[in-house]
């Protein structure tokens, strides 16, 4: 490790967690409410839960946590409980699948603002692309399911995330359903 660098990461990290914390915000999303929840979570938890529907990294999420709580907050116990929360949703192959069994199962609540120009946007390879991540798909999955290439992939993705103002694959899943375009199973 080079002098600086370590520092030059730490500063690198808080920034994403800024970052973070500014895409939440930007979309309207006040502080969460534990309160409010009747889930199997306990409070740690919930705040992974939701940090991470954001799409929020292990790192972003323990510098957040930390300063939260006012105490160190390691990427390992971040980890440890994403894997409680996926185990929790036997069906959940992934942190993005988890996302989407917590909204449905009402564990993370979630403000549904219809917005008929975004759904107008979606093409029906967006549209795929929604259901398969929510199904826990990774990139590698959802290529072969859509039987497109790497190469396409990157470039769908960009354009994909855009019309959903979200910053990757899970925050992708919380937006459709903000955006109501998909419904918890049990409202289909």
């Amino acid at each position: 490790m080079r002098v600086g660098e370590a520092s030059s990461d730490a500063y690198s990290r808080s920034r994403n967690a800024e970052a973070l914390l500014n895409v939440i915000a930007e979309l309207g999303h006040q502080a969460l409410s534990i309160g409010e929840l009747d889930n199997p979570f306990d409070e740690f938890q919930n705040k992974v839960l939701f940090y991470g529907s954001f799409g929020g990294t292990k790192p972003e999420i323990a510098d957040i946590l930390s300063a939260e709580l006012g105490e160190k907050i390691e990427e390992d116990q971040i980890a440890e409980a994403r894997d409680q929360i996926i185990a929790h949703y036997e069906d959940a192959p992934n942190f993005a699948a988890a996302v989407a069994r917590a909204i449905e199962n009402k564990h993370l609540l979630i403000e549904v603002n219809k917005n008929p120009s975004v759904n107008e946007s979606l093409s029906k390879q967006d549209l795929a692309l929604i259901k398969i991540f929510r199904e826990g798909k990774d990139m590698r999955g959802a290529r072969k399911i859509l039987g497109i290439q790497r190469s396409n992939m990157k470039r769908l993705m960009p354009s994909f995330c855009n019309k959903l103002s979200a910053n990757g694959r899970t925050h992708s899943v919380r937006r459709s359903y903000e955006l109501g375009i998909l419904m918890p199973e049990s409202q289909s």
